[in-house]
């Protein structure tokens, strides 16, 4: 195995001229990450100046706002350089809108500070599953409804028709006339054989 060793010195230069502190931000991008949102952004070192960064993430709508740190912080970007920054955001509501915006500052050190905000991203948190649960819940329902509704309105047309067949054959037994015979029925043992 094979060991390394490399050591870094730190030089203080001053340069004539101006400092011209600029610092930006590209857009702040994020995708789905273990139950939450990960937010990435880059910052690029615009200016003539060394210079330190911490950053933040501000999560406004559906209550107080709140931030969520960037990392990672305190390490330095040379001027035409840049640095890419992560955030991690959970507890997001089922339902709900949130706005995200990413805030940097970049410090220089012993010097001046200018603190620069990215884009902001919209979330919007709708639960999908239990709203396609739901509704088909409800569709079964429905088509519950229905069969049981015409099964229902058939059984009563049943039970009206028996009850006027009823009716029939009682006002011809009281009226001594024999009930008219269903020609579907067998005949009786005595007119089956000559």
């Amino acid at each position: 195995m094979n060991t390394e060793t490399r050591i870094a010195r730190l030089v203080e230069l001053t340069v004539p001229g101006t400092a011209d502190l600029q610092v930006s931000l590209t857009e702040l991008e994020h995708r789905s990450a273990g139950g939450g949102e990960e937010f990435t952004v880059t910052v690029r070192n615009t200016g003539n100046v060394l210079y330190t960064f911490a950053g933040s993430l501000r999560i406004t709508g559906g209550g107080s706002p709140r931030t969520v740190p960037l990392t990672p912080t305190g390490i330095y970007v040379i001027p035409g350089g840049s640095a890419t920054l992560t955030g991690r955001v959970a507890d997001l509501p089922a339902l709900g809108r949130r706005t995200v915006t990413a805030s940097v500052t970049a410090t220089v050190p012993g010097g001046a500070a200018k603190t620069v905000d990215s884009n902001s991203v919209r979330l919007t948190f709708f639960p999908w599953l239990i709203a396609a649960l739901a509704v088909g819940g409800l569709l079964v329902l429905a088509v519950l409804l229905v069969v049981t509704r015409r099964r229902r309105r058939a059984w009563r047309r049943r039970r009206a028709e028996e009850r006027t067949a009823l009716r029939a054959l009682r006002r011809e037994l009281r009226a001594g006339r024999p009930p008219a015979r269903d020609p579907h029925e067998a005949p009786s043992g005595s007119d089956a054989h000559p």
